[in-house]
């Protein structure tokens, strides 16, 4: 297998816990697994589809590599069949651009949008055309239209792969903010995609949810004809609306049916407060997936979770990490969880680590301590896992 991301030591994991071995060949690899992203600009990781200033000819012409490995696996090995999965981070202007450049970004499609009507969107935007320099201006747009041309590119060539996730924006963004050059793009992607034939390969999915080791998960799962019932807990009882549109949107993804506790196969339990006495009571025998989203610093869930009886039916762990989007601490635990369904036994070294690096590890930052003093819980875990 090779596999070009951002996650390579959690997706080591879940490919050797599959029965995987890695490749550093493309060439002689039966499995691939790309972020286009990470092997567009492998040679600079400094730059990336926001801020680089590459022709989209340039951009293609990289992408191109990558399709001429597949035509030297297809020589070498005709009788073999190559699985192929590409994801696309679709780059959102607001959280990647000044906040006048967004300003221009905004007006701009709204203004077009209304089809030369809002009169308002127009001045707040010509406004903007006179306090960014033309160079700014000229720099920003080339940079999304080679962007746009080198997705057309991918989806030109979309037969060459098994499959090909463009990975949407926020969908705050869509909800909240509405307009955008970045919402006028991905409405246009989708249209592309369906003018050059290519849905059954290509297709926008949801924020977050191009995970490479999600989508190697989900795959294993449609392989096997998995399909599983989950319901949801929190800690709260009262779920943000965004977060449990985002966890529907995962299940639904992971061809996962929302049920009642009755019902289910696991149960995905959100701590979403920053201080508990008391673990929530889940009255199932099933499995049981846990996030922690409180700050790193509080230790009440996490703690009292290892110390609590029904820690054998714990059969995934993650506590939100710094600067990490909520949703991808949601597919950690999800992603891990459904290990165990696949492979039909406890995933218990992803559990291990991620309390090893959720947990303890920020747990004793924060409180200017020495992990080795944690040695009490540690060996707790440790006896709690080798049952």
């Amino acid at each position: 297998m090779y596999y070009s991301n951002d996650e390579i030591e959690e997706f080591d994991r879940y490919a050797e816990f599959l029965g995987f071995s890695a490749h550093n060949d493309i060439e002689t690899s039966e499995n691939v697994y790309i972020n286009l992203e990470k092997f567009i600009f492998e040679n600079n990781q400094n730059l990336n589809y926001s801020n680089h200033s590459f022709t989209a000819q340039e951009l293609n012409d990289r992408f191109n590599k990558l399709l001429a490995h597949f035509q030297n696996f297809e020589t070498r090995q005709p009788k073999s069949k190559q699985y192929r999965f590409l994801n696309i981070n679709l780059v959102d202007v607001k959280s990647n651009c000044p906040e006048d450049l967004f300003k221009w970004s905004y007006y701009n499609h709204k203004f077009a949008a209304s089809q030369g009507k809002d009169s308002q969107a127009m001045n707040e935007w010509h406004k903007l055309e006179q306090s960014i320099s033309a160079s700014r201006r000229a720099r920003f747009k080339a940079m999304r239209e080679a962007n746009m041309a080198h997705y057309l590119h991918i989806i030109k060539n979309h037969m060459f792969f098994d499959s090909i996730n463009f990975t949407s924006i926020h969908p705050q963004i869509f909800n909240e903010i509405k307009f955008g050059v970045d919402i006028a793009e991905e409405q246009y992607l989708e249209k592309l995609i369906k003018e050059n034939k290519a849905s059954a390969r290509c297709r926008k999915i949801n924020h977050g949810l191009g995970s490479l080791s999600l989508n190697l998960v989900k795959k294993f799962s449609v392989n096997k004809k998995i399909e599983l019932n989950g319901h949801i807990a929190s800690s709260s009882k009262k779920l943000n609306p965004n977060l449990l549109i985002m966890i529907r949107n995962l299940f639904a993804f992971m061809n996962v049916t929302e049920s009642s506790l009755v019902e289910c196969d696991f149960v995905l339990l959100v701590n979403d407060l920053d201080q508990l006495s008391l673990i929530p009571i889940i009255d199932s025998d099933q499995p049981i997936f846990t996030v922690d989203l409180s700050p790193a610093a509080t230790p009440n869930f996490s703690y009292m979770l290892l110390k609590d009886d029904g820690f054998d039916q714990v059969f995934s762990y993650a506590k939100k990490r710094e600067d990490e989007a909520v949703i991808q601490s949601i597919i950690r635990s999800v992603t891990c969880g459904l290990m165990n369904f696949i492979i039909k036994r406890r995933f218990s070294e992803q559990i291990a680590l991620n309390y090893m690096d959720d947990y303890f590890k920020p747990l004793s930052k924060a409180l200017g301590k020495n992990i080795a003093e944690f040695a009490l819980p540690i060996k707790l875990l440790t006896k709690k896992l080798e049952k």
